[in-house]
Formats: structure tokens, C-alpha cells, sequence
């Protein structure tokens, strides 16, 4: 008991001081030209151990945009530090953003309003991929799938040369069941689907540094994997391939180099020369006071939504094409017997063939 007493005696807790910096001014800025609706988001940083769980609202600021031949738009506040854009941009024209909060002023780079985006050819390579199933790294927690990589060549035109895209999975598949409605109960084929939302870093696209081509071959779209039995029910089912639905978003090489750091932030593993938050090159600063660091970027972009339809033949032959029809499809759902409008396969005629 004595030597015991002595032991938890000597204990010491340190308890590190972490300094108390002034909040930071916080901007998001995504103009999606085309849009009826678009808002610049304005708030600012909180503690580290800051128990709040949310970042408080930069409300009272005075939100422009002021383009190349001084017209200026003034972006009235909603809720929350949210400042509503409800006209459309002209595309012939620059922009900068300008925001007037808390005594300081600040101020982007002007950009442009980039051509529409496009994509000019789509194609699979079969190809194996280690998947995450949990938190830890350990190779436990990875698991080999099969599958295609959905792959996309641009041919790049002036302005347009650097995307990012999203979008969401939607796997197809059939099985036996009997109909929720009839009495007595009659078998049929329940039609079902489910969606996946892709959870990887920003999704960009550029030309190849260093090259005279603004061209992008051969850019890796999506895995679309061959086993679909990890995101249906567990009953007897038949898989009726993907379908991937796409935003392309064509944006300016300031905004590109933009989430080009945050991937790099993202991806950081807590090591010595990993990149630190303010290393973000945002095009946006303060006029007033060089030296105070604001987070956020201004980006202008336009956006074309693409679907594509993926399914396994067998070994390694894949089938897929493009889907010229843009139905809303719901996140998930069954339908008995007759499939919706906008179910897809191999051989499908559309409403105007």
C-alpha cells in the first residue's frame, strides 16, 4: 500500500494550454451560373476543444458582386449569415466578390464564367480496387472488389479545361416476391433499386502539369463494382447494373488549385510536412489589414449533368452507354412487376426511336 501510494503520489497531469486565436472569417462562395437561386455563406471558426457544435454566423455584412465594368449586384442576408443571389450573371463579364464585415473589407480575384462543360467519349476497363470497411487502416479492414473504372476523355477548349465532379450510384436489381396489394398473394418480380453516394475526396480534373495540351484522357470517373451484395438486402436477388448520374462542374484554374489543396489537407495523415489549413490558396483577401487571414474561395462555375448505364456481362466484359433521358429517380424504392419509366438495360429503346 505504501509503495502504491507512493506511485499514484507522483502522478501528474498536464494539461497542455492551447492558445486562443481570434475567429477567422469563413467564406463560401459557389455561384453555379444558371442557377435561380445561388448564396455566398459567411461565418467564422470556432476553438479547437470549443464544445459548440456549430460555427457561428457572420450576419450585418455588406455582400457585392462588382463586375468588370463596376455594376455592382448587392446580395441581400437571409437566415444564418447566408446571402441570397436571385439573378443570373452575364456571361461575357468578370466578377469579384467583395464582402464589408466587422470593420475590415475583403476582396477576390475577378472570375470568369466558364463554357459549359462536356464530355466527349465514356469507356470501362476492368479493374480491382481495396476498399475501406471501417475506421482502422489495418489491412482487416480492406476488402479486394471487382469491378470496371469508369473512365472519360475531354477534349479541352479554351476556358474549359479544369472540372470537379459529383454525383450518386444507383444499383439496380430484381427478385422474386409476392404482390403487397392483391388477395390472395400472387408472385411476380419486384423491381429495386438503392443509392450510394461516393465518399472520396473532391472529385477534379485538369490538364497534366507541364503539358501544351489542355486535352484529359483517360480520367478515372467512378468503380463500379462487379459484386452488388454488399449494398442489398440479404434474399436471392439479380443484379441489373448501375446507373451513375454525374454533375460536371467547369471552374476557373484559381478554384481548381483550390480544392487541389483541400485534397491535399484531406488526405494529410498527421505526419511532420503534411500541409497546414491556411495553405489553402484561396483568391480571396483583406484590403484593409494585409496581414488577416481569411479561409474560403469565390468560385464561378457552370454545370451539365451526365448518366451513364454499367453492367457486368461476364468475366471481364462490361457493358456501357450514355442515357440521353434524365428522369428523377428516387434514393431507393421497388415497384411490382412493371418496372418505372426510367429503369435501364442492355437493348433499351427510348421514347423517340
Amino acid at each position: 500500500m505504501v509503495i502504491a501510494l507512493f506511485i499514484f503520489g507522483c502522478e501528474d497531469i498536464y494539461d497542455p494550454g492551447i492558445e486562443s486565436v481570434e475567429p477567422l472569417l469563413v467564406v463560401e462562395a459557389r455561384i453555379i451560373y444558371g442557377n435561380i437561386y445561388n448564396e455566398v455563406r459567411l461565418y467564422k471558426t470556432i476553438r479547437f476543444n470549443d464544445p459548440a457544435n456549430h460555427f457561428p454566423p457572420a450576419s450585418e455584412a455588406l455582400v457585392t458582386l462588382t463586375d468588370d465594368r463596376n455594376s455592382v449586384i448587392i446580395l441581400p442576408e437571409g437566415l444564418d449569415g447566408r446571402y441570397r443571389l436571385m439573378q443570373n450573371l452575364d456571361p461575357r463579364r468578370r466578377y469579384r466578390l467583395k464582402i464589408v464585415y466587422d470593420g475590415e473589407t475583403y476582396e477576390s480575384e475577378y472570375e470568369f464564367i466558364p463554357e459549359l462543360p462536356s464530355i466527349d467519349s465514356v469507356y470501362v476497363v476492368p479493374a480491382t480496387k481495396l476498399i475501406e470497411t471501417g475506421n482502422d487502416e489495418s489491412a482487416r479492414n480492406l476488402r479486394k472488389a471487382l469491378g470496371s473504372q469508369l473512365y472519360i476523355d475531354i477534349k479541352g477548349t479554351g476556358s474549359e479545361s479544369h472540372f470537379r465532379f459529383t454525383g450518386r450510384k444507383i444499383v439496380q436489381y430484381n427478385y422474386t416476391a409476392a404482390d403487397p396489394v392483391l388477395r390472395p398473394p400472387m408472385e411476380g418480380t419486384m423491381f429495386a433499386w438503392t443509392t450510394l453516394y461516393p465518399s472520396d475526396m473532391f472529385n477534379i480534373a485538369g490538364p497534366p502539369e507541364y503539358s501544351v495540351s489542355n486535352d484529359i484522357i483517360k480520367f478515372p470517373l467512378e468503380f463500379m463494382e462487379r459484386s452488388y451484395t454488399p449494398f442489398i438486402p440479404d434474399t436471392p436477388t439479380i443484379f441489373m447494373g448501375w446507373i451513375y448520374i454525374c454533375q460536371q462542374y467547369a471552374l476557373s484554374e484559381n478554384a481548381f488549385n483550390f480544392y487541389q489543396d483541400l485534397n491535399s489537407q484531406l488526405s494529410a495523415g498527421g505526419k511532420l510536412f503534411d500541409p497546414l489549413y491556411t495553405q489553402a490558396r484561396g483568391n480571396i483577401r483583406c484590403t484593409s489589414d494585409p496581414d488577416k487571414i481569411i479561409l474560403g474561395n469565390f468560385e464561378i462555375s457552370t454545370v451539365r449533368e451526365h448518366r451513364f448505364y454499367v453492367q457486368w456481362l461476364r468475366n471481364d466484359d462490361y457493358y456501357v452507354k450514355r442515357i440521353p433521358y434524365f428522369w428523377n429517380i428516387p434514393p431507393e424504392g421497388k415497384v411490382f412487376n412493371i418496372p418505372p419509366v426510367w429503369w435501364e438495360y442492355i437493348g433499351k429503346v427510348y421514347p423517340w426511336q
